[in-house]
């Protein structure tokens, strides 16, 4: 699937490094995340890109958010993902069957099943907040999003500092340590 194959229906968020959109393309509803590099013309995307690609590419998991098609021209990555009805905090304020216990049971087992999996495979997500956990009614299913912050962790690499994690939801252990 080509990026420009999309009809561009509206912005649905922005970010540090970029900006996602509603796209359509044979009567499908899509995410485009379009990730702008401002180093374009020294060392092409940074780290944190890279990362987010390589884990988002790789992964075979139902509650991590996976790449359907991507797309680089000059400084622009554009990454093609299945659209969320809305994301865990939305649903906690806004929708009405928030209060179903077995709706809320399935979104809980949902995020540990996508942790655990990261984990197994060695990885740390590093943004752990409502609005990088995506519901999709359709399935009553939760995915993991946004994989900017992640580190790879293995035995005996020094444990990240706190500079890789969300200033609002650093681990409690790596908080105390400052």
């Amino acid at each position: 699937m080509a990026t420009w194959d999309y009809t561009k229906v509206k912005m649905i968020g922005s970010g540090t490094y970029g900006k996602v959109y509603e796209v359509t393309k044979d009567k499908k509803t899509y995410a485009l995340k379009k990730i702008f590099n401002e180093d374009y013309d020294t060392d092409g995307f940074d780290d944190t890109t890279l990362r987010e690609i390589d884990i988002i590419l790789r992964a075979n998991h139902p509650n991590i958010i996976n790449c359907k098609a991507w797309h680089i021209k000059k400084d622009i990555l554009y990454l093609i993902m299945d659209k969320a009805d809305y994301d865990l905090n939305d649903w906690v304020n806004n929708m009405p069957d928030k209060h179903c216990v077995n709706t809320f049971k399935k979104y809980a087992f949902g995020i540990l099943c996508g942790l655990k999996y990261l984990h197994d495979n060695k990885i740390i997500h590093g943004d752990i907040k409502p609005e990088n956990m995506l519901i999709f009614d359709s399935t009553k299913s939760i995915q993991l999003a946004d994989f900017g912050l992640l580190v790879h962790h293995y035995p005996g690499k020094k444990i990240p500092s706190t500079y890789n994690y969300s200033q609002w939801f650093r681990p409690i252990d790596l908080m105390m340590k400052n």
